[in-house]
């Protein structure tokens, strides 16, 4: 499943490979958070945002990203991760205990947005300034 919907595995398999941007077979950790931003933007709502929190929620611990629950979705998907950087995405986002609450998860999202939109600013002014000088 993914976003609350059955997914074919050849789908996910083929959602990997298009996250794959450097070809290495693998989702590094920056393809990873391209993968899931895309599918949390705030266009598509909370409602999706929610979903995609649900897509790796531990179901012993609901409420809560684990290691064990992203290693299921990667087991799931077909991808090869380590626990190690699993647990470092974990920390990321986190709060310190290894776990991820959806607020975390939440604010991750939205500072994710707000960088890619400040990138998207400067590149714009980058440009600009290039045009008038």
């Amino acid at each position: 499943m993914f976003l609350g919907r059955p997914m074919p595995k050849e789908e996910a398999r083929q959602m990997i490979m298009d996250a794959d941007v450097n070809g290495d077979g693998t989702i590094d950790f920056e393809e990873f958070r391209e993968l899931v931003e895309h599918k949390a933007r705030p266009e598509t709502g909370l409602e999706d945002l929610r979903l995609a929190f649900k897509l790796f929620e531990c179901k012993d611990s609901p409420g809560f990203i684990t290691l064990s629950s992203m290693r299921d979705v990667c087991d799931h998907i077909g991808e090869s991760v380590t626990d190690d950087r699993l647990q470092e995405m974990l920390n990321l986002v986190g709060n310190g205990d290894g776990l991820v609450d959806y607020m975390g998860f939440v604010r991750s999202q939205t500072l994710l947005q707000q960088l890619d939109e400040i990138e998207r600013e400067n590149a714009n002014t980058g440009l600009d300034e290039q045009a008038v000088g």
